[in-house]
């Protein structure tokens, strides 16, 4: 009831209350018409404010990267995240194609958390590579107040696989001062979906915050402050 009220359209209190629905019973009929073409950039949201100074939360290989290109956006700067090796062989060959429409880049094979530390990493899932107690690797996992605390970005993307509220308590400082757009992902953990609205609107307390999805039954759901 408390992630019910926080949200400032009709449209996210009916989604959030079909999803939660959803859950309890199974009904797949719910949530038939999901957004898939604007992940991350709905088009009934404000656009992304200029210049676009971008951090990519779980940037796999540049997918939101040509998404924004797609629409002919130029960056003033990019701050990409990826600790799967060889995703973030294939990001770093995207940016290499596309240098002059990305702006300054900052390319990290590190994942994002609430502190800076060595993490067990499951690699070699593509997009669904994650943190994990028994992986079968290691990976650096930083907080963005550490690694990035001058950046001022404008927009933040987080689709990290689960470890979302902790990226979101490792960059208090910086979305405190610079109230970025941000398109976090709440679907990867059952209680996300009002844990992290929550924590957005602590960090964000005059922003408001929409809820959309862009595929079936429940994924890719994304909270958004604008």
């Amino acid at each position: 009831l408390a992630g019910l009220r926080l949200w400032s359209d009709d449209f996210s209190r009916k989604l959030y209350v079909d999803l939660i629905e959803l859950r309890l019973t199974g009904n797949l009929q719910l949530l038939r018409n999901p957004d898939q073409e604007h992940q991350y950039f709905p088009l009934d949201i404000p656009s992304i404010p200029r210049p676009i100074r971008l951090i990519d939360g779980g940037a796999y290989v540049g997918d939101t990267l040509q998404s924004l290109l797609d629409q002919n956006l130029d960056f003033e700067a990019v701050a990409a995240f990826e600790p799967d090796p060889e995703n973030f062989r294939q990001l770093c060959q995207f940016s290499d194609g596309h240098q002059q429409q990305l702006g300054q880049r900052t390319l990290l094979p590190c994942g994002l958390g609430s502190r800076t530390a060595t993490c067990a990493f499951a690699t070699g899932r593509g997009g669904g590579s994650f943190i994990a107690q028994e992986g079968d690797a290691h990976v650096q996992v930083v907080a963005l107040d550490d690694v990035l605390p001058s950046f001022n970005p404008t927009f933040i993307k987080l689709d990290i696989e689960g470890a979302e509220p902790a990226a979101l308590r490792g960059a208090a400082k910086m979305i405190r001062g610079s109230q970025p757009r941000l398109a976090v992902c709440v679907y990867h953990e059952p209680d996300h979906l009002w844990l992290i609205p929550q924590l957005m609107r602590e960090l964000m307390p005059t922003q408001a915050l929409a809820l959309r999805y862009h595929q079936f039954n429940g994924f890719d759901v994304v909270a958004y402050a604008f």
